[in-house]
């Protein structure tokens, strides 16, 4: 099996690499510049939440994030699918729990800081 990544970032060739990977399931993360990769333990599990209120006015815009933050990861890592992956809304839609790998915790991370930076730029409604 192979893949093709010409104009790719890294980051991405990776999670398409790794991730079909069942029977030795692997995950990576970037430390001082280097490549380490790992094998998937729930040791290697974190519990984060996140508040994002600022970012979801309504209902529907809390459920878009979800279903966002949802589909970085490959579908078989979600506790529905039978994988280690939970995230676990709260009833009022200002923030979610998430316990999932380190490396995933990081894509969410960053997802979220990208969008707070798009609604800072972003021009205020008249």
């Amino acid at each position: 099996m192979g893949i093709k990544c010409h104009r790719t970032p890294l980051e991405s060739a990776l999670r398409e690499a790794l991730n079909p990977v069942v029977d030795y399931p692997l995950d990576y993360r970037v430390i001082r510049g280097r490549l380490e990769l790992t094998r998937r333990t729930t040791r290697q599990l974190a519990t984060r939440t996140y508040s994002v209120g600022e970012l979801c006015p309504t209902v529907e815009a809390f459920n878009t994030l979800i279903d966002e933050i949802r589909s970085l990861s490959h579908e078989s890592e979600w506790d529905e699918m039978g994988g280690w992956a939970k995230l676990t809304p709260d009833a009022a839609g200002r923030k979610f729990t998430l316990v999932h790998l380190q490396s995933e915790q990081e894509h969410t991370l960053r997802l979220l800081t990208d969008k707070r930076r798009e609604a800072k730029e972003r021009p205020p409604d008249k």
